[in-house]
C-alpha cells in the first residue's frame, strides 16, 4: 500500500513554511493541528490572508491509504536528508490551492 500525504506551502505574501501533512489538506481543519502550521500563524493580525498550495503524493506502491502522524514524521526525516526525495522517491498525484483568512489575533 502507498502513503499518501501533501507537501504544503502556506505564504502570507511576506513569510513563507514549508511542510509535510497527512492526506490532502483542503481546508484550515486539515492543518490546525500541524506544529508548523501553528508557528506560521503566530502572531498573524486578524484576517490576513494564508495562501496555502499543496502537492499530494503517494509513497510506495499499489492502493494509497492517508498517511498517519507518524508515517509523516518519517517521511519528514527523509526529505531533510534528501531534498530530492520527493521527486525521486513519491509520485505527484494532484495539486490543490486555496486562500485562509488568519482568525487569531497577535
Amino acid at each position: 500500500m502507498a502513503l499518501l500525504f501533501s507537501n504544503v506551502t502556506v505564504s502570507d505574501g511576506k513569510r513563507q513554511e514549508q511542510f509535510l501533512v497527512t492526506g490532502v489538506p483542503i481546508c484550515e481543519n486539515d492543518l490546525e493541528d500541524w506544529i508548523a502550521y501553528q508557528n506560521f500563524i503566530t502572531g498573524m493580525e486578524l484576517g490576513e490572508t494564508i495562501n496555502v498550495h499543496a502537492d499530494g503524493y503517494l509513497y510506495g506502491e499499489g492502493g494509497g491509504y492517508t498517511a498517519r502522524p507518524e508515517e509523516v514524521a518519517y517521511l519528514t526525516m527523509r526529505l531533510a536528508s534528501k531534498p530530492t526525495f520527493l521527486q525521486d522517491r513519491c509520485r505527484k498525484v494532484v495539486s490543490v490551492d486555496f486562500k485562509l483568512l488568519s482568525a487569531i489575533k497577535a
